[in-house]
C-alpha cells in the first residue's frame, strides 16, 4: 500500500502550522503562503561513521576509500602548468593551490590525487575533469569558476570526493556527475551564480542514454544551492543517490530536486527555502523523502513517497532539519585552514 501524508492546518498569530499525518498515495502540489510549511515525518538518526579522513562521509568509502593524494609527497603550486604536471601524474600528491590559477584548457586528474586550496580565497579559473576510469580524489577547500564549461565533471570515475569548495558561475554545469561514475560524496559546498544569467544548471546525476543500471552511488550532504541557481539541485537519470542536510535558498527558481527515470533517492533532512518545485519525481524516478522541510515553497512536492527505495547502509549522523539553516550556511564552502 502507497503512502501518502494528511495535511491539517490550524492557524495561530496569522501563521499556518501543517501537520502531517499517515494516509494513503504520495504526490502533493503547493499552492504560494505568505507563511508556514510543510515538513516530512521524522527521519532516524544512524551512527556516527568512522571517517577515512575527517569529515568524510557517505557513498566515497563504499566498496573501498577515498583517500586521494595522501600516500605521496606534498606540493604547492601557483600556476596552470604545475597543477597540470601534478595533477596528471601516475604517482599520488596532494596538491596544494596558492592563489589564483586560470587554465588554458581543463586539467584532466590522473587517479590518487588531493588537489587542494591552502586557504579560502584559493581559486581555480577552469575545469577540473575527473574521467575516464580516475579513481581515489580529492578536491577541497577551493573556489571553483568556469566561464567555458563545467566546475567539476566526475565522469567514469570513481571514488571522488568533494568538500569545502564553492563553486559558481559556470556556463554549463557546477559539478556533474555521470557517464557511469560511482562512490562520490559532495559535501559542504556552496553553489551559486553571480553573473551568469544562462544555463544555470547546478549538478546533474546521470545523463539519459549515457548511464547504466547499478552505477552513480553519489551522496550529498550539507550544501548550500544560493543564489540564482535555477535547476538540477540535482536532477538526474538512473541514479542510486543519497541527499541529506542540504539548503536550498535559489528563490526565483525553476526547479530544486528532480528525480527522472530510473532514479532511486534517499532524500531526508533537507531544508527547502521559498524555492518552487522543490522536491519531486518525474518518469518513473523514485524518491523516498523524510525529515525534510519545505519553508514557503511552491510548486510540486513528493511527500512521504515510495517503499522501492532502500536507506543506505552506511553509517552517517543528521543534523536536525531545524539547525540546517544556520549550521550549512556558517560551514559550506572553503575554510581559512583546511580540515585535513
Amino acid at each position: 500500500m502507497k503512502l501518502r501524508f494528511l495535511k491539517k492546518r490550524f492557524h495561530s498569530k496569522g501563521a499556518v502550522i501543517v501537520i502531517l499525518g499517515l494516509c494513503c498515495s504520495a504526490a502533493i502540489s503547493l499552492s504560494s503562503c505568505s507563511k508556514g510549511s510543510v515538513t516530512d515525518v521524522p527521519s532516524t538518526p544512524k551512527p556516527a561513521v568512522e571517517a577515512v579522513l575527517p569529515g568524510q562521509v557517505g557513498y566515497c568509502n563504499e566498496n573501498g576509500t577515498t583517500t586521494g593524494g595522501t600516500a605521496g609527497p606534498t606540493v604547492t603550486v601557483n600556476n596552470a602548468t604545475d597543477l597540470n604536471t601534478y595533477a596528471t601524474a601516475s604517482q599520488p600528491y596532494v596538491i596544494r593551490v596558492s592563489g589564483t590559477i586560470t587554465l588554458s584548457s581543463r586539467v584532466e586528474v590522473a587517479s590518487n590525487k588531493t588537489i587542494q586550496g591552502v586557504n579560502a580565497s584559493a581559486k581555480v579559473v577552469g575545469n577540473i575533469y575527473i574521467a575516464n576510469g580516475a579513481n581515489n580524489v580529492i578536491v577541497s577547500n577551493l573556489n571553483i569558476t568556469n566561464p567555458a564549461g563545467d566546475g567539476i565533471t566526475i565522469r567514469g570515475a570513481h571514488h571522488v570526493w568533494v568538500n569545502h569548495c564553492a563553486i559558481f558561475d559556470c556556463s554549463d554545469g557546477l559539478c556533474d556527475i555521470n557517464y557511469g561514475a560511482d562512490y562520490v560524496t559532495v559535501s559542504w559546498t556552496k553553489f551559486y551564480y553571480v553573473n551568469q544569467v544562462d544555463h544555470r544548471y547546478t549538478m546533474i546525476l546521470g545523463s539519459a542514454g549515457a548511464e547504466v543500471e547499478g552505477k552513480l552511488h553519489v551522496t550529498l550532504h550539507h550544501n548550500w544551492w544560493g543564489p540564482k541557481c535555477d535547476q538540477r539541485m540535482p536532477s538526474g537519470t538512473l541514479g542510486n543517490a543519497h541527499i541529506f542536510n542540504n539548503y536550498f535558498t535559489s528563490e526565483g527558481n525553476f526547479y530544486c530536486s528532480n528525480a527522472r527515470a530510473g532514479s532511486k533517492w534517499w532524500c531526508e533532512n533537507n531544508y527547502y527555502y521559498k524555492v518552487k518545485n522543490p522536491c519531486y519525481e518525474q518518469d518513473g524516478g523514485k524518491i523516498r523523502t523524510i525529515g525534510n522541510i519545505y519553508d514557503q515553497c511552491t510548486g510540486s512536492i513528493t511527500v512521504g513517497g515510495t517503499s522501492v527505495v532502500s536507506q543506505p547502509t552506511y553509517s552517517y549522523t543528521l543534523t536536525a532539519v531545524a539547525s540546517v539553516p544556520s549550521v550549512v550556511s556558517g560551514g559550506a564552502g572553503p575554510q581559512a585552514t583546511p580540515a585535513f
